[in-house]
């Protein structure tokens, strides 16, 4: 129950300039922190500057490593957190049910 215009423009959407150049900086800043782990938004942005490569300004940086780093390295800790949940509640049961 749309109107046929918003779905036409849907289907013949394509991406900005801006959103294509965005989507092309994420492996870049990527491949830096990769090789540089302790190297934050700032120094990325200042190597960026630094090297023949895109220059990316600081908060360009930011926004895309939020967007990449930040929600990938996130995601990983949850994981091992949820990990290290189960083994803890294992190991509560079957010593609870182990000493009855």
């Amino acid at each position: 129950k749309i109107k046929p215009s918003t779905y036409y423009n849907w289907r013949h959407w394509q991406p900005s300039r801006q959103e294509k150049r965005r989507e092309s900086l994420k492996p870049y800043i990527l491949d830096v922190w990769k090789t540089f782990k302790f190297y934050g938004y700032r120094r990325i942005a200042a190597y960026s500057q630094q090297t023949d490569g895109p220059k990316v300004s600081e908060y360009m940086t930011l926004k895309l490593m939020r967007e990449e780093v930040y929600l990938k390295a996130y995601q990983t800790l949850t994981k091992v957190q949820a990990a290290i949940g189960w083994y803890i509640n294992f190991y509560n049961r079957n010593r609870i049910s182990n000493v009855a």
